[in-house]
């Protein structure tokens, strides 16, 4: 029997190769629905694809040489879509599960092309090129707590938030919010990142009152995230810490997040009011409006879609929110 080849014909296909997740988790994500297929890259499937796919192989040589040195196996990823577009908004859903260091190793778009040739029909995918990034690079630039992974508790709620997001009709202020989200998650100064990922948090107090700016980026918040009174108040006493931080950066030009690790808590903070949001579906940007008439832990009345109602944070994000915080938000003000 001849075996089948991976590409179906004759469309045109892109491929990404995403490094920093942990292949694990991503073989647990229904991908099918959004139009999506994976694999790992230390699998057949792969290399029938460098057989296939004209080109591939050179291009890519000296990269693929380095694919044991640098854990490629473990924590890459090949997905392939018959759009761009579609593999671009995976990357966006996994970027804003949780905090993360997840980069495009390479990516290339086959071709599908039939010819005749000396009287025999030739028919054959091409890739005149690739983007890649160096292997190397993001390996030092990679710590084990950046790479993507996902609790066993987790699976069946992100499987739920990707179908939800793939079927989502933004409106512009989300599809604003997550543009900004992609430039701050991509930002490797950290100072930098933590003043985006407020300004994100900020950008959602729209409001005629200008007044008690940090008391309402607290309490929107709070009722977003925390799925538990309990859990709003600790989230409503830490933003106070985090953003006392954030003035600190602003006011005395510091650069540099200090050791009570508030960028994790506030990162993730920012995912799960993305998460939320895509939740509840608000029709515009009065999001302050919307919760400032709701109490501590009851933010599940605001889904509507009744499967998703009981949606609890994810266990990576709920972890950075407990975590406990040792130095005080007023040792971020003293002078080095």
């Amino acid at each position: 029997m001849t075996a089948q080849p991976l590409l179906l014909r004759p469309h045109r296909y892109s491929f990404i190769v995403l490094y920093g997740l942990d292949v694990d988790s991503i073989t647990k994500l229904d991908l099918r629905k959004a139009g999506i297929d994976g694999f790992k890259m230390k699998s057949p499937k792969f290399k029938k694809l460098l057989n296939e796919v004209v080109n591939i192989q050179h291009l890519l040589k000296d990269e693929l040489k380095l694919t044991t040195t640098f854990h490629a196996d473990e924590i890459s990823y090949v997905f392939f879509a018959k759009s761009n577009e579609t593999l671009e908004m995976l990357y966006r859903f996994l970027i804003i599960l949780t905090p993360s260091k997840i980069t495009p190793w390479f990516s290339f778009d086959a071709e599908f092309h039939s010819y005749k040739d000396r009287g025999k029909t030739i028919e054959e995918y091409r890739a005149d090129s690739v983007s890649y990034h160096s292997i190397g690079k993001l390996y030092s630039a990679l710590e084990v707590n950046d790479i993507l992974s996902f609790y066993t508790s987790d699976y069946k709620r992100i499987n739920n938030l990707l179908n939800k997001f793939f079927t989502l009709r933004s409106p512009d202020f989300y599809k604003r919010l997550l543009n900004l989200y992609v430039t701050a998650y991509n930002e490797e100064r950290d100072y930098f990142k933590f003043l985006m990922l407020f300004m994100i948090v900020e950008s959602l107090i729209v409001d005629d009152e200008n007044t008690g700016v940090v008391y309402k980026i607290r309490r929107l918040c709070a009722v977003l995230v925390g799925d538990s009174i309990d859990m709003s108040d600790l989230i409503f006493q830490k933003i106070a810490k985090a953003y006392a931080v954030r003035s600190t950066f602003v006011h005395s030009a510091k650069n540099t997040v200090h050791e009570g690790r508030y960028l994790p808590f506030l990162q993730s903070i920012v995912c799960e009011l993305l998460i939320t949001l895509m939740l509840i579906e608000p029709k515009d940007d009065k999001i302050f409006a919307l919760t400032n008439r709701l109490g501590f832990g009851v933010k599940s009345s605001l889904i509507k879609d009744k499967g998703l109602r009981g949606y609890q944070v994810l266990m990576n994000n709920r972890m950075h929110i407990h975590r406990n915080l040792k130095v005080a938000a007023v040792q971020a003000t003293k002078k080095p």
